[in-house]
């Protein structure tokens, strides 16, 4: 059985950029090289980020520090 190695190079900087939507949706492109056994591999990635809130927390912390700030009503 012959033994695999591999012998990695140093490639390019990768590059890439995100594109902000609305508050919730970001959009991202990029761009890597790299060179291994002394061939070259590149790659392209794109993706789609959403975010949305799962609890109710950030309100009931800026009421919280609200009324530390001001004093109760």
């Amino acid at each position: 059985m012959r033994a695999m190695s591999a012998c990695f190079e140093p490639a390019p900087p990768s590059s890439g950029a995100i594109w902000q939507v609305q508050d919730n949706i970001a959009v991202d492109f990029g761009l890597r090289g790299a060179r291994t056994n002394g061939q070259t591999a590149g790659e392209i990635r794109a993706g789609v980020t959403f975010a949305f809130g799962v609890t109710k927390w950030p309100d009931i912390l800026s009421r919280l520090s609200a009324s530390a700030l001001h004093g109760p009503h």
